[in-house]
């Protein structure tokens, strides 16, 4: 649903199905992507599996899905879909500059993945650019994720928290290449 900022009035719902169950989980504001002049938005629908108990006879999925929506019309301007059930890609996401430096805003999505994972996807090829993640035991990678500016003195791009099984968490700052 998309509201007015001055009165509170609707003005836009946009209702793609149940394979986007959970849209809008995560939304990230994009540069004007289909040259209309309007920017434009990433919405993160990471799915929704409703289980009785002893998991049987779920429904709906938990693969996850990112849609690109023109902010002037809401119609799809391209999606990625996550790769695996039970990864709900697309829970959190965050604006990631513009690493393949083509003029558009990149974007990081997370992965619940083995672990978790980071995802920067290139919003004008649909290419990964970046792909990264923890391999430490117990560990859940990008549980929330930011872009930090880019600054000359530390390069720092990316921040993303680990928890830990223990229940302890790690931030961890990665450049553009993917280094710590």
């Amino acid at each position: 649903l998309l509201h007015s900022g001055a009165d509170g009035s609707l003005i836009r719902q946009i209702d793609p199905g149940p394979e986007t169950w959970r849209l809008g989980h995560s939304l990230v504001a994009l540069p004007d992507l289909d040259g209309d002049g309007v920017g434009d938005l990433a919405a993160g629908a990471p799915g929704l599996v409703s289980c009785p108990p002893y998991g049987t006879g779920c429904l709906g999925s938990d693969r996850g899905r990112v849609l690109l929506l023109s902010g002037a019309d809401g119609s799809l301007i391209g999606e990625w879909t996550g790769d695996t059930e039970g990864h709900l890609f697309g829970r959190r996401m965050a604006l990631a500059g513009d690493l393949d430096q083509d003029g558009g805003g990149d974007v990081a999505v997370t992965s619940d993945a083995d672990g978790g994972e980071v995802w920067i996807l290139s919003t004008a090829t649909g290419a990964t650019l970046l792909s990264l993640r923890d391999d430490t035991p117990g560990s859940q990678f990008g549980q929330d994720l930011v872009t930090l500016p880019d600054g000359p003195a530390s390069g720092v791009r990316f921040a993303v928290l680990s928890r830990q099984m223990d229940g302890s968490a790690r931030l961890r700052f990665h450049d553009a290449a993917g280094s710590l």
